[in-house]
C-alpha cells in the first residue's frame, strides 16, 4: 500500500516502496497489526513482482506499537541511490528517511528527519535538490501543504526554511504530489476544503525553488 504507486528507475524496472502488516494476535481484519515497509521491483511493466527487501529495518522502540508505518515514497538519485521517506506515527510526528546503495535490496536503518506532516512525495529536479511535498493536519504546527528542500540528496533537510505552498484552515486535507513542468516550475496538486463545511476539492499550486 502506498498512495503513489510505484517509481520508474533509470533502467527501465519498476520500483515499489510500499506498506504491508503483519496479523497479530490472530485477528485477521488487521487492525491491530504490526505495519513494514518492503521493496518490490518488476522489470516487465508490471506483469510480475519480485521482492528485493522484505522490510526495511526500524530503529529499536519505533516499531513495537501496532501501525506505526505507513505511506513511503521513494526517489531514484543521478549516482543510483535510492531515498526513502515515510509516513510515521509516533509522538514526534516526523517523516522517517532510508537510502538504499544497492538498487533496494537492503536499506539503511529508518531515522527521523525535521518534516512534521504526511505522507512524504519526493522529486528530484535537474540540479540535484530533491524536493518533498507532504500535508500537515496537525493543528499546533499549523494545517496546510507544505515542501522541504534537501541539498545533499537527502541526507540533511531543510526544515527550517520549509515552505508553506497552501494553508488550511482544517485539518481535511493533504496527499501533495508535484510534477517538473517545462519551463522549471514545480506543480503540486492535492485536496482541501476552501471552507470548513464544504466538500473537499482537487487543488494546485504552481512554484518554483529559487534557492
Amino acid at each position: 500500500q502506498t498512495p503513489h504507486g510505484p517509481i520508474l528507475l533509470k533502467d527501465g524496472a519498476l520500483l515499489q516502496i510500499g506498506r504491508t502488516t503483519t496479523i497479530a494476535d490472530g485477528n485477521a481484519n488487521g487492525r491491530f497489526a504490526k505495519t513494514i515497509i518492503t521493496v518490490s521491483r518488476s522489470r516487465d511493466a508490471g506483469r510480475t513482482w519480485e521482492v528485493l527487501c522484505p522490510e526495511i529495518p526500524a530503529a529499536p522502540g519505533e516499531n513495537d506499537a501496532p501501525s506505526m508505518f505507513h505511506e513511503p515514497h521513494a526517489v531514484e538519485l543521478a549516482d543510483g541511490t535510492l531515498v526513502g521517506l515515510v509516513r510515521y506515527h509516533g509522538d514526534d510526528h516526523c517523516m522517517r528517511a532510508t537510502r538504499s546503495v544497492d538498487g533496494g535490496k537492503t536499506w539503511t536503518t529508518m531515522e527521523k528527519t525535521p518534516m512534521v506532516g504526511l505522507p512524504p512525495h519526493l522529486i528530484a529536479l535537474p540540479d540535484g535538490k530533491l524536493v518533498n511535498v507532504y500535508g500537515r493536519r496537525i493543528a499546533q504546527f499549523g494545517y496546510g501543504e507544505f515542501a522541504c528542500i534537501s541539498d545533499d540528496g537527502g541526507k540533511t533537510w531543510d526544515a527550517a526554511n520549509e515552505i508553506m505552498l497552501q494553508p488550511s484552515s482544517n485539518d481535511d486535507l493533504g496527499y501533495p504530489a508535484s510534477c517538473l513542468l517545462p519551463d522549471g516550475d514545480l506543480l503540486t496538486v492535492y485536496y482541501q476544503k476552501r471552507a470548513p463545511k464544504e466538500k473537499t476539492v482537487l487543488m494546485a499550486t504552481r512554484w518554483r525553488v529559487t534557492r
